[in-house]
């Protein structure tokens, strides 16, 4: 597949015409996803099938695929980890139209299409938007867990054990003053 970077689609047009793009993102390209990322260099497979939706709407399905590295957040080593991302969008052609839409957690997201629509940054959404708050290899995972399940004391007997913090402060003496001295 072709490398490509910051790739522009009139998004009502390849949707009249029933069309597809597909090809290969490299995560250098990618700017915002830099960060995220312990190996930059990879590459994400995407396809873009745009048509006309069954509400009369152009519409558009982002599939991307690809592996990424990264950290794991227990450990600190390398996760590589599979990008398996598939979303459906429509598109409206204006910012009234958009704000007028429901808010709503359909399947679908609705968004301001245009004759030169930035497929590059849709795609590093949904790739960003995919990816996990705190990778955790699995068995880093099982160790978590199993060391959180260690016998706790209850609150009652915790607050037993602990001396009131204030009460140090009741020996000491302030000034030339004893405690309890008027």
């Amino acid at each position: 597949m072709p490398r490509e970077a910051n790739r522009k689609v009139n998004v009502f047009d390849l949707a009249r015409r029933g069309g597809e793009l597909g090809g290969e993102l490299q995560t250098t390209d990618l700017a915002r996803l830099a960060g995220e990322l312990r190996a930059v260099a990879s590459s994400i497979d995407y396809r873009f099938s745009a048509a006309i939706d069954e509400r009369g709407r152009p519409a558009a399905t982002v599939t991307l695929a690809g592996k990424m590295q990264l950290t794991c957040d227990l450990c600190g080593d390398a996760i590589d980890w599979p990008l398996q991302v598939t979303r459906h969008y429509f598109f409206v052609a204006s910012e009234a139209a958009l704000h007028a839409l429901p808010i709503d957690v359909a399947e679908e997201e609705g968004l301001l299409g245009s004759d030169e629509f930035d497929l590059t940054s849709l795609i590093e959404d949904d790739i960003i938007l995919a990816l996990p708050m705190a990778p955790r290899h699995p068995s880093c995972q099982t160790e978590h867990n199993a060391g959180s399940s260690i016998a706790r004391p209850s609150l009652a007997e915790d607050s037993d054990r602990r001396k009131n913090p204030f009460a140090a402060l009741a020996t000491r003496s302030v000034g030339n003053k004893k405690p309890n001295e008027n």
